[in-house]
Parts: C-alpha cells; sequence; structure tokens
C-alpha cells in the first residue's frame, strides 16, 4: 500500500482537515473507535462537510491531485435516514468525480458520469465501512462491508479531496451522519481495521538524537499526535 491520508480525527479539533464549512463537529459521544469522530448534520438545504486530501513531504496538508485509480476506506453512521436522497460523500474535483447517495429507504447509490442501482441498503444507528475505488474518467467501484462490489463511469475531473459529509445548499434534506477511520491509499484498500492514537510517555528504545534544553522524551511536544491503521482485534 500506499497511504495517502490516515484519519481517525483523534487529534479532538479537525486539525487534519484540507477544508470544512457549514454544520459539523468533532464530537467524543458517537464514535467507532478511538476518542473523536466527525459528526455532518446539516438542516435542509444546508452544508455540512469536511475534506480530506493527502500530505506533503513536509507534513503539511495538499490536495490529491490524481486521476489514476485511488481507494477510499471510511465508517460511516447515519444518526437517522434522510427524508429523501441526498449526497453524503463526495469525490471532488473542480466538480464532483463521483458521489454517494442515500435515501429515506437507506438505499445507497453512486452517481458520477453513470448513475447505480442500489449498491445496499443501510439501516440508521449501525456503522457501516465502504470500499470505494475511483479513475477519473474511469471505472468506480463500491462495496459495503465487503459486499459485492458494483461500478459506475467517473466523470472526467482531476481528484484533490475526499469530501465527507454534504458540500452545497441546494438539497432540500436534513442530515446527520457520523464518520470515522478513514484511509485514503494508491495501492489497495487496507480492509477492516481503526485508527490509534500514539503519543510519547517514555524514552523507550530510540533515544539517540541531541538534547537541547530538555532531554530525551521530555523535548517532544505531548500535544503532537501520530495516527497508525491497525486491523480489528
Amino acid at each position: 500500500m500506499a497511504v495517502l491520508q490516515l484519519c481517525g480525527m483523534e487529534t479532538g479539533n479537525g486539525s487534519e482537515f484540507q477544508g470544512s464549512g457549514g454544520t459539523f463537529s468533532v464530537q467524543n459521544t458517537t464514535k467507532r473507535t478511538g476518542g473523536y469522530a466527525l459528526q455532518c448534520n446539516p438542516a435542509s438545504s444546508a452544508a455540512g462537510w469536511c475534506s480530506l486530501g493527502g500530505y506533503t513531504s513536509t507534513g503539511g496538508l495538499t490536495n490529491l491531485n490524481l486521476t489514476a485509480e485511488t481507494f477510499f476506506t471510511f465508517y460511516f453512521r447515519f444518526a437517522s435516514l434522510p427524508s429523501a436522497a441526498t449526497r453524503f460523500v463526495t469525490v471532488n474535483g473542480a466538480s464532483p468525480v463521483m458521489r454517494l447517495t442515500c435515501d429515506q429507504n437507506g438505499a445507497i447509490v453512486m452517481i458520477g458520469a453513470t448513475t447505480s442501482g442500489t449498491v445496499a441498503t443501510v439501516v440508521a444507528g449501525t456503522w457501516y465501512r465502504a470500499d470505494l475505488r475511483v479513475t477519473s474518467s474511469g471505472t468506480a467501484g463500491l462495496k459495503i462491508d465487503g459486499g459485492s462490489e458494483t461500478t459506475i463511469t467517473a466523470t472526467n475531473n482531476t481528484m484533490t479531496v475526499l469530501v465527507l459529509g454534504r458540500n452545497v445548499t441546494t438539497e432540500a434534506v436534513a442530515l446527520d451522519v457520523t464518520f470515522d477511520d478513514v484511509l485514503i491509499d494508491s495501492a489497495a484498500f487496507p480492509g477492516a481495521g481503526e485508527v490509534r492514537t500514539l503519543r510519547p510517555d517514555g524514552d523507550g528504545a530510540y533515544t539517540a538524537w541531541a538534547s537541547g534544553t530538555g532531554t530525551t522524551y521530555a523535548e517532544v511536544d505531548d500535544d503532537v499526535v501520530a495516527q497508525r491503521r491497525v486491523g480489528d482485534e
């Protein structure tokens, strides 16, 4: 795998996001794993979203800027099903490359240059894993909880970010969906897993850096969070 983004919202402050807008929160009440998850709950004709891209070589946030096949894995949970079909995830570029919608019956549908039938039917209050692969102006495929994959043709735009939630105000439907444990990869799906937080708490086995004003691990900023993804145990 070549990991482009790894996000469990575990900073608790949304600093992983490339962009955001509308009604959303990084909250600790409803989460799949760890301490936090992202809730997007815009009212009718309102937006609520956060976007994830990749990282620069020095750790800064940047757009994906990809047209080749890219793999997106994330977990989602509806607090309640929307009253009609509305988008809740978009792979975005200058305009949407493809998006996912959910309706009042829990039917998940993919929309790009073509539109799928129902990929899966979900219910409120349950976490689901989405494995989404997208090639700009090529195939987009989606499977839910490891089920059968449904494919469409994606729109011909360079992929810049994965948008979680709804980033438009043109849909007159309230939305309440939570996301956790997101991974973007350029090579393959990772399978089931979670994002965990790692913080320094001792010298450990590797302390061979030059001391400054403090000593060894005490010089590390404890507010810096490292995240790693592990398989479900």
